[in-house]
């Protein structure tokens, strides 16, 4: 996964905005973000059907030991 452009305070200023009723288009502008609207939308909703913890950037890429790979390829 990529680092987020954006804080999780930068999350919740804008999506309180939103629910306002400030489109994301317009907060893009008032607040002078380089982001494209569809990245804020997507990003609101995971917000709304799964909480804040969506935010949070999670590191994806896993080191595992040897050991814990050859035991991986013996249950196969």
């Amino acid at each position: 996964m990529r680092k987020s452009k954006l804080t999780l305070e930068q999350y919740h200023q804008i999506f309180h905005l939103y629910e306002k009723g400030y489109s994301f288009q317009a907060i893009i502008e008032k607040l002078n973000l380089d982001i494209d609207k569809s990245i804020l939308s997507h990003a609101y909703n995971k917000y709304i059907n799964h909480g804040v913890e969506t935010l949070l950037i999670r590191r994806t890429n896993h080191t595992y030991t040897a050991e814990f790979k050859k035991r991986l390829l013996k249950n196969i």
